[in-house]
């Protein structure tokens, strides 16, 4: 019976714990924890609207409120994972090519012998 106890317990305690969940299932903890990052985060700016009427572009000017600036442009998610894909494509050729250089500077090193330790020999006197 106090044996049944202690494994009770451990169970209880194995179900509160967050993190045998996420070792069970790391995917849905991303998820989860994406989605509420997503949630979370606060929501797009309101870009405020401008009359382009002759009155209310004079109005601006007058109280020194124009202020022109160009357009952020924003890039795509497709565009960022592209140019990842194209940076690590050319690390892979560059470090190819390296080890191709290095590898054929080997092969064409002939191969130095260590010096060879001339005996002494003492001569008879």
């Amino acid at each position: 019976m106090h044996r049944r106890a202690g494994v009770i317990r451990e169970d209880a305690r194995r179900m509160l714990d967050w993190r045998n969940y996420l070792g069970s299932w790391p995917i849905a903890g991303l998820a989860i924890a994406t989605l509420a990052g997503y949630w979370l985060m606060p929501g797009r700016r309101v870009t405020p609207t401008v009359k382009l009427d002759e009155a209310s572009i004079e109005d601006l000017i007058r109280r020194g409120g124009v202020k022109v600036q160009q357009p952020v442009r924003k890039e795509s998610w497709l565009r960022n994972i592209v140019r990842m894909a194209g940076d690590m494509a050319l690390k892979l050729v560059i470090a190819q090519i390296t080890r191709e250089m290095v590898q054929s500077d080997i092969q064409s090193t002939p191969p130095r012998r260590a010096p060879v330790a001339q005996p002494y020999f003492r001569g008879e006197s």
